[in-house]
């Protein structure tokens, strides 16, 4: 099975297309106390698969950089099942319907991502930048 990429660049990017399918989950989930953590801002598209006539979209959290793999309508999630032998060139792996978004939500370890966030954000505002760093 071959798996075609695409990415999210370029004069035609549409914000709506790569960003709407995370977006749908992220509103199923916003009165779900155990994903209050769920912050759009900490992910970034990573690209596009087709496979078998299926498009989907992965993302990966900027902190635990755990991917989440969606349809393009954001109604179906996926898993990536690597191929049995790694050294197979013709074996690229493929994708998986996943039964449970919440359990492909509890997989991206979003409070581990949160506390990093609160982390970071503590650290920038104790820190003064230095005359030579460019405010870095």
């Amino acid at each position: 099975m071959t798996i075609d990429i695409d990415g999210p660049e370029g004069p035609d990017y549409d914000r709506a297309y790569w960003w709407g399918p995370l977006e749908r989950v992220a509103e199923l989930v916003a009165e779900d106390p155990e994903f209050v953590d769920l912050d759009l801002d900490d992910f970034m598209v990573m690209c596009g698969y087709t496979q078998g006539g299926e498009h989907m979209i992965e993302y990966k959290h900027i902190h635990t950089r755990r991917c989440i793999t969606l349809s393009d309508d954001g109604a179906t999630v996926y898993r990536y099942v690597p191929p049995i032998d790694e050294l197979d060139d013709e074996d690229v792996g493929h994708y998986r319907v996943t039964r449970s978004l919440r359990a492909a939500l509890r997989s991206l370890e979003l409070p581990l991502g949160a506390a990093m966030n609160r982390n970071l954000a503590k650290w920038a505002a104790t820190r003064e930048p230095e005359a030579n760093d460019g405010g870095l």
